[in-house]
Formats: structure tokens, sequence, C-alpha cells
């Protein structure tokens, strides 16, 4: 059984932050990084495998956190994720966490082959060092899917499949689980979206979303499932297609034990919000996602009972909508939108 907190490390040394650089630095943009940071010598160390030392690194950033070292002589090149800027002196807990989660979720046949992890290489004063792999997200997918025709619905599928694997063979047999997370979750979407999102002012809707989620919840159907490993953040950039085949499942931070539905509805919610932003109609969206479902429950080992997932799918899809429509980057007519779309999915 998986712990939900990461254990506090002790430790004498403050968790490393990653480098700090005058201008911007992003993923298109390379720098040099310098010998003397910390992170290099500790990859000299422990991780280079060359017979010769390493010569020089360049650096460059797809997020607060992570970032893509590559030494220069060999091209070699390996993904570093800091834990510090959100979880401060706690980071060191936190990398281990995500380590054991990945070596986890390896001991159930997704180390190797076409449907895979990440490999994590280790972790170090709160950084996680991890391989890198080369290919296009779901989320980048979804955004060339004109131009390239059947690559979507093969992406789709490659997920599902490895979704299916990653719940049949993660099942975990004598642990209890509980709605509450998800009732807390749900309901503090609808809390926030009033505080301080499009539904501020708007009783009636407020109202009658809470109301829908309260049915949910005390309907006995969201409690049929068994408990299995879940991804828990099953979104269209944490799967990586590479350039041979195959898929390969990233960020396995918020892996959780729960209802396999809960990561479909997520990853429904994100393809469908995906594929309306990249000029894509509802049509289009609820196909997708029809599609996903079903290529999943053609995955599912036989005498898996494939059809009650798809109700609880509906729920996890609808409280994932109304997550993405708290975001303030998204325009006001869209977040409307959103919420509308998810108390169409919870009116039953």
């Amino acid at each position: 059984m998986i712990e939900n907190n990461a254990p506090f490390i002790e430790t004498t040394t403050k968790p490393l932050e990653p480098p700090v650089f005058s201008s911007d630095l992003q993923s298109s943009n390379w720098q040099p990084l310098a010998a003397t940071e910390a992170v290099i010598g500790y990859i000299n160390s422990n991780l280079w495998k060359e017979p010769t030392p390493a010569l020089e690194w360049k650096i460059a950033r797809f997020s607060k956190a992570v970032y893509l070292l590559q030494e220069l002589s060999t091209q070699w090149t390996i993904i570093v994720k800091y834990y510090a800027p959100k979880t401060g002196l706690k980071a060191e807990g936190h990398a281990y966490r995500e380590l054991e989660k990945i070596r986890q979720v390896q001991s159930i046949g997704l180390e190797r082959g076409e449907m895979r992890t990440i490999n994590a290489l280790s972790a170090w004063r709160g950084v996680l060092f991890m391989e890198y792999v080369e290919g296009p997200t779901l989320a980048d997918v979804i955004a060339m899917r004109r131009s390239q025709p059947g690559l979507l619905s093969s992406s789709l599928n490659r997920t599902a499949k490895f979704l299916a694997h990653l719940h049949s063979q993660g099942l975990q047999e004598g642990v209890s689980t509980t709605l509450e997370i998800a009732a807390k979750d749900a309901l503090g979407y609808i809390l926030d979206l009033a505080k301080h999102g499009i539904l501020e002012g708007e009783t009636t809707i407020v109202d009658g979303l809470r109301v829908l989620v309260e049915e949910w919840i005390a309907d006995p159907t969201l409690r049929d499932f068994d408990p299995c490993i879940n991804h828990g953040d099953a979104t269209t950039t944490n799967f990586i297609f590479p350039r041979g085949g195959g898929v390969i499942g990233i960020d396995w931070e918020r892996l959780e034990i729960a209802d396999p539905a809960a990561d479909l509805g997520r990853l429904a919610a994100e393809v469908a919000h995906s594929l309306l932003e990249q000029g894509g109609d509802s049509m289009e969206a609820n196909q997708s996602i029809d599609y996903l479902v079903i290529s999943y429950q053609n995955a599912l080992p036989p005498g898996v009972n494939a059809d009650r997932i798809g109700k609880r799918i509906r729920f996890y899809q609808a409280t994932s909508t109304l997550r993405i429509a708290r975001n303030g980057w998204i325009s006001r007519l869209k977040r409307f939108k959103l919420v509308t779309h998810a108390m169409a999915l919870l009116i039953r």
C-alpha cells in the first residue's frame, strides 16, 4: 500500500534549488551550465557512464521545477526535477517518494517494452534524475492531429492500453478506500468558482452543482470499484509517444490507490478541453472520449466487468472539468462553457 504523505527526511544540507539565470530560460533556449553546479558534480560522480569525463553541459527549462541537461560532447541528455520550489525543506522526501512510486509501477510490468514508465535514475538532495525520452506528448498529438491523420486515435488507444494495464495489474486486494477525497475535491472546485471565479454571485448555479455532486456521492454506484494503482495526474502532458512506438507514462508524484475511473475521467476532461482549445468542436471531443473509454474497456483482462466503469467516469470527467474551469488564463466565456458542460455531465 502506498502512503499518501511524503516522509520528512532530515538532512544536514538544504535541498538543491534550480540554477538562477539572468534571462528567461525555456526549453527552446539552451544556456551553458557551470561545471561548479552541485547537480553537475553529482551527475559526474554517480550517473555518468562514459570512460572519459564529461566536459561541458547546457541546460533548458521545461517548467519551474523540471529542467533538461545535456552534455555537449556526447549529447547525453537527462531530466532533472527540483522539488524545492514547491515543497521547500520537504523536497528530499518528495523526490524519494516519486522515485519509489516509479519503481512500484515498474514492478507490475511497466518497466520495459512498448508500454512503460519513465526510468528514474536517482534522487539526491530533493532532486529526481530521470531519463530523457524524445517524442510528442498527447497534448502535442492533439495539436498536430489534422496534419497527421490517424495519429490521435492511435495515441488514445495506446494511452488507454497503458492505463488498463496499470489498473488491472495494480489491483490492491484488501485495501479499503473512501470517497472522502473525491467529494472534498469536487465540492472544493465549486467553492473556488463561487468565491473567486466565474460563479461569484451565481447562487442558483452553485447550489445546483452542489446538489448534483452530493447526489452522486450518495449513489452506491460510485463505490462499486476495486481499488488499484492510479496515475493520479492523468493529463495530456503526462504520456509520451517515442519515435519508435509505444507509450511512456511520466510524472508519478500523485500516484494513489483509488477508483480507476478517476484516471479515465480526468484524462477525458483534459482531452476534451485540449481538443476545443486546438480548434475542435464538441462532436470531435465526444467521439475521442468515447474511443478512449472503449479502447480502455477492450484492453481490460477477461472477466473484468468493463461496463460498470462508464458511469463513474462521467462523474470524474465532470469534476475534472470544474477543476479546469478554475484556471484564470482561460477566457470567461470558455470557463462558463466548461461549467455548463460539467453540470450536463452530472445530471443523470
